[in-house]
């Protein structure tokens, strides 16, 4: 069975450079840890991560960097069907964008999310912060 879970990053480029937070299950343990990373002690810029434990599965799982800096990168769902699809990162993604109002979202929101009715385009502004 697949696990969704979330990965807070000090750096997103390079984990093991600073904090690296693994197996949150809740977005709200999530965003306490990625506000707790000081600004001032930064290796790199922040992220946190959606990953996809997936056994059986040829590359056992993905991970995907969707909250980097300031700037939410729902465009690069369309490259990672196995979460785009999965329902439970799909309510995790959309609970971040919520946790995090004044983040710019960049890329437009991909038609499969749309469908879903999981992140509603009277949320968020793509491209502009709110």
């Amino acid at each position: 069975m697949d696990k969704i879970t979330l990965k807070v990053k000090e750096c997103s480029e390079f984990e093991t450079l600073g904090e690296c937070h693994e197996n949150i299950e809740s977005v709200s343990e999530a965003v306490r840890l990625w506000k707790k990373i000081p600004a001032e002690r930064m290796q790199g810029i922040k992220s946190i991560a959606v990953v996809l434990e997936s056994p059986g599965n040829i590359m056992d799982g993905s991970e995907l960097d969707i909250l980097v800096g300031k700037h939410f990168d729902l465009e690069v769902l369309r490259y990672v069907p196995d979460i785009l699809e999965n329902k439970q990162a799909q309510e995790m993604i959309k609970e971040l964008v919520r946790s995090f109002p004044d983040m710019e979202v960049r890329g437009s929101i991909p038609e499969e999310l749309e469908k879903s009715n999981c992140i509603d385009k009277g949320s968020i502004r793509i491209g502009h912060h709110r």
